[in-house]
């Protein structure tokens, strides 16, 4: 941990302005979707999903006829300045990045009410969170493959100049691809940061920080706690290295009850190997170990031992699979 500074304040690790306790959402934060148009151009069909800051809609765009996603500010946030802003910075930063592998914004508006929203496109499917907890651990291949497409999502969002910082299993949208195979979506830049000091929106965020820990504990870089003005494209490599370890034994590498818990055992409590709870079988044997050391090298806890790009990770777990499928194929 040598160079890693003191931790900064913990505070709420996912600062999300006017974030709801569990429970019912109040009647004013939900809207219409008996027919009536939202906006004057979209049919909302049903709640898809929602979290502190935000509510996510499947809809009909009466324009086109197509199915489209509504992402809208929560109606009780409509007056907070913090979450305009930052639900404002996620716009941005959606727009800036066009990829096969991260949803697509198709635009920004508001209602009558003065409520921000996005409009993307619409995914069918489930979240890598909503299979691992249905599925349990995953094949290596079906692993390797959801996340070599989420490190080429990386990669596009890295050029961008954007660091996501919430790269998790809940943010990869798992969508069915041609005969049977996955097609993978990067979701929510909603505590997303810009690279570039002179971009206003850069600067809009670094004010709404203010030096406080972002992010979802369990999939946080050391630098990301204790640093988190000096995350950069490395710290979305961790989480993504996490992520995986998560797909192939079904289970989360850390876990607590708080915040601090949590990140107290990612400090300080090594992994433990993938193999471990996913065991080789005959031929995969050797590619598996060679896999687990792939991972530890994408979630090193000192970033100078870490993959220093999402592309340079992509690779190795490319390799990975080539030398599984050589292997599975001997065997046969």
């Amino acid at each position: 941990m040598s160079g890693l500074g003191q931790r900064a304040p913990l505070g709420d690790t996912h600062p999300l302005p006017g974030e709801l306790v569990s429970g019912s959402p109040p009647r004013a934060a939900l809207v219409s979707v008996d027919g009536t148009a939202f906006a004057g151009r979209y049919r909302l069909r049903c709640l898809r999903g929602e979290g502190g800051m935000a509510m996510v809609y499947d809809a009909v765009d009466l324009g086109s006829g197509g199915l489209v996603a509504v992402k809208m500010l929560r109606y009780e946030l409509i007056r907070n300045q913090e979450a305009r802003l930052r639900f404002r910075c996620e716009g941005q930063m959606a727009a800036r990045v066009a990829h096969p592998n991260v949803v697509a914004l198709h635009g920004v508006n508001r209602d009558a009410d003065d409520r921000p929203f996005l409009v993307m496109e619409h995914l069918q499917g489930h979240t890598l969170g909503e299979i691992i907890a249905r599925e349990g651990a995953l094949p290596v291949e079906r692993a390797l493959r959801i996340a070599i497409q989420a490190c080429r999502a990386l990669r596009a969002v890295h050029c961008a100049g954007i660091i996501h910082r919430d790269v998790k299993p809940d943010n990869l949208f798992v969508c069915p691809g041609p005969q049977g195979t996955d097609q993978v979506k990067l979701l929510d830049f909603g505590i997303g940061k810009v690279c570039a000091p002179q971009d206003p929106v850069a600067q809009t965020i670094e004010a709404l920080d203010c030096g406080r820990v972002v992010g979802t504990p369990h999939y946080m870089a050391p630098e990301q706690v204790c640093a988190p003005e000096t995350v950069n494209e490395q710290t979305d490599v961790f989480a993504l290295g996490v992520v995986l370890r998560e797909a192939l034994t079904g289970v989360r590498p850390h876990d607590g009850k708080s915040g601090g818990t949590i990140i107290d055992a990612l400090l300080t409590d090594p992994m433990s190997a993938a193999a471990a709870y996913h065991p080789p079988v005959g031929a995969q044997h050797v590619p598996l170990i060679d896999l687990d050391e792939v991972i530890a090298l994408a979630h090193a806890p000192d970033r100078r031992q870490r993959y220093t790009s999402a592309r340079s990770f992509g690779d190795a777990l490319a390799a990975v699979l080539r030398a599984l499928a050589v292997s599975s194929a001997r065997a046969a």
